[in-house]
């Protein structure tokens, strides 16, 4: 069990044995919840209930949040947290006590930016929380919760009356210059542009230059540019993240990224030698990128810390029309020991209401 980004990214964190007293959260599905809510973690105020190790909590700490509350009924989780905590360099920021999670949460004030929740399985224990957690939240506040299945969960806890504007009028940048964290070239200068409701806008750019981008600020996944970007004329830094997100539907082109390092993003839980990995990235034709990255196929891939790289989300993806056929054999013949080279390889394409690409492959006449 380690930490997976920020300041103490690959710190290896101790966990107590038993389910009765702690079941860690395993790293890929701390990774899916912190990247869900990555661009609200600096700065937050967060509580981790039922912190068993503390790794949730930490991981926040690590990713840039103010504080951290920690708050679990075993002294020996607890003992185990403060451990960690010290291990990864973010004890001044934790606070940790010792309580029962309904009568912690009655007596204390808050308010909470950020929850994590890992309950004991199986013991309804998250229907009897929510509703007291949501009195603790600050307004446009995230609660993540880790359950079984077939838990029993309410359909709402907390007030009905969420805000959110009548309506979206129009959204307007001006003059907006945006670098990524530890980056010095700007990915957008000076970009003023207003968009009005009942239009529809197209952005058009090569890979790389931040139409994406362009996007994620708009919803403040980054908050570190220039300029003002306004919401029927407010500032959206102003805004509540709940309201915010009310407004947006944004579906990526992008498949999903893991914020690991080049090698691990090419094995995926594998083991392959350099020379088999460098020659896939020189078939993508990233071999030349690679190379020039700190630290080779170990470095990190992401924007969490100063020390990590990144792809575009072109250089991500690879044209399916740019791989050739007997690439296409030679990874099927890897995968499944049966495979014969097709007698055809057809690429087809249609364009019209909904625009696709699709591959045939003919084994036999």
């Amino acid at each position: 069990m380690r930490v997976i980004a920020g300041t103490a990214r690959g710190k290896n964190l101790q966990a107590l044995p038993g389910e009765d007293i702690t079941r860690p959260t395993i790293n890929r599905v701390k990774e899916a919840m912190f990247s869900s809510v990555q661009f609200l973690v600096p700065g937050a105020r967060v509580l981790d209930l039922f912190a068993g190790s503390g790794q949730l909590g930490i991981e926040a700490l690590s990713r840039g949040a103010k504080s951290c509350l920690f708050v679990d009924r075993s002294a020996e989780a607890l003992a185990v947290v403060k451990a960690n905590c010290k291990t990864a360099g973010v004890d001044r920021q934790s606070d940790i006590r010792q309580g029962e999670a309904e009568s912690f949460l009655a007596n204390i004030r808050g308010p909470f930016d950020l929850a994590l929740l890992d309950p004991p399985f199986h013991h309804d224990t998250v229907a009897a929380v929510l509703p007291l957690l949501a009195a603790k939240m600050a307004p446009g506040g995230v609660v993540l919760c880790e359950t079984e299945r077939e838990a029993d969960l309410p359909e709402q806890a907390g007030a009905e009356d969420a805000p959110r504007f009548e309506e979206l009028r129009e959204i307007e940048l001006r003059n907006v210059s945006f670098a990524y964290p530890g980056m010095e070239r700007k990915v957008l200068e000076d970009v003023s542009i207003c968009m009005e409701k009942g239009k529809r806008y197209a952005l058009i750019g090569v890979n790389g230059a931040g139409k994406s981008t362009l996007l994620k600020l708009m919803m403040r996944y980054y908050d570190s540019y220039t300029g003002e970007i306004l919401i029927n004329g407010q500032n959206v830094r102003e805004l509540p993240y709940a309201v915010l997100k009310g407004f947006f539907g944004y579906v990526s082109q992008d498949s999903y990224h893991y914020t690991l390092t080049v090698r691990e993003n090419l094995c995926m839980g594998e083991t392959f030698d350099d020379g088999a990995l460098m020659q896939a990235l020189e078939r993508m034709g990233l071999a030349q990128k690679v190379s020039a990255l700190p630290q080779g196929l170990d470095t990190p891939l992401g924007r969490l810390s100063e020390r990590d790289a990144d792809l575009s989300g072109g250089e991500w993806q690879r044209q399916k029309s740019k791989v050739k056929p007997e690439e296409y054999n030679a990874f099927y013949k890897e995968k499944f020991g049966d495979w014969t080279d097709p007698l055809a390889v057809i690429h087809t394409s249609a364009e019209g209401a909904v625009t696709y690409k699709a591959l045939l492959f003919i084994h036999s006449l």
